[in-house]
């Protein structure tokens, strides 16, 4: 999904996009860690819990963004390049989050020089993947094109955004930023076209998967135990990322149609809330 999507959201779109996306996402997530801390403390959590309840709350999902709006048509909308660029800056905050979390659950207090180790190496895997992937990737698939293989084809668009995405993980940053990444790469091929037709199926049958996979997260027992709790911390992430993102949208220049879009588009999380909460 993060793949096909970083196939019709290029590089270029994205840096379109940044200023707004980079502001928007920075409101959204300190609104929401506050909100997130005072709720926790509000219902008797200590100040840790309390922080990670913040933290779950405040990163949006680019993959159930990127399937929803494919599947009603609606990816080439401009409130759509706002979402996506602005999911994915918040992916890269949620990563911060994560390495500052780890710091306050393993001594007590927080750690600058563990956060800033952490945005240093997720800068340096960004940079030179664009840089190499740019100058490596357009020519890669060029060559393999001339093959006339269609099967070769695929596996080789498969393995790179595999590989990166493998790659991404085991430095422990975002899957579906480095899936995403090596898709926007992709694109910059004059072959992009054929590209996406051959992926298509395959998008098909991970969307299935990771729906699934969604679902099976669900605990039925759970939701009838704590029913209050789970309405409540619903309809806050609904209402509050709705307003931060229009608010971030409109005082960035776009107009209230777009602005009310981007915040009804925001209003949800889902993977990285579980992986913060694991």
């Amino acid at each position: 999904l993060m793949f096909s999507l970083g196939l019709e959201f290029n590089l270029r779109k994205l840096r379109h996009a940044g200023p707004t996306a980079v502001f928007i996402a920075v409101l959204d997530v300190l609104v929401m860690l506050w909100i997130g801390y005072e709720v926790g403390r509000v219902l008797g959590l200590g100040a840790v819990p309390s922080l990670f309840f913040g933290a779950i709350l405040c990163d949006s999902s680019t993959t159930i963004l990127s399937k929803t709006l494919k599947d009603m048509d609606k990816m080439r909308e401009d409130f759509s390049h706002v979402i996506f660029g602005t999911t994915i800056i918040e992916d890269v905050l949620a990563i911060a989050l994560i390495a500052m979390l780890t710091g306050v659950v393993s001594t007590g207090e927080l750690q600058a020089g563990a956060i800033l180790l952490q945005m240093t190496r997720l800068v340096i895997f960004l940079v030179v993947l664009v840089v190499v992937g740019l100058l490596v990737v357009p020519r890669l698939l060029v060559y393999v094109a001339r093959f006339h293989n269609e099967e070769l084809s695929v596996i080789t668009v498969m393995a790179l955004g595999f590989g990166v995405s493998l790659l991404a993980v085991e430095l422990n940053f975002s899957l579906a930023l480095g899936a995403f990444l090596i898709g926007a790469i992709t694109a910059e091929s004059r072959l992009i076209g054929r590209i996406e037709l051959l992926v298509t199926p395959v998008r098909h049958m991970f969307s299935a998967a990771f729906f699934i996979a969604v679902g099976m997260l669900v605990q039925p027992a759970l939701m009838i135990r704590h029913p209050l709790a789970i309405l409540g911390a619903s309809a806050l992430v609904i209402a509050a990322k709705t307003v931060n993102c229009f608010v971030g949208a409109f005082l960035t220049g776009h107009d209230l149609r777009t602005s009310f879009k981007t915040g009804l588009g925001m209003a949800q999380v889902c993977e990285f809330a579980f992986i913060i909460a694991t």
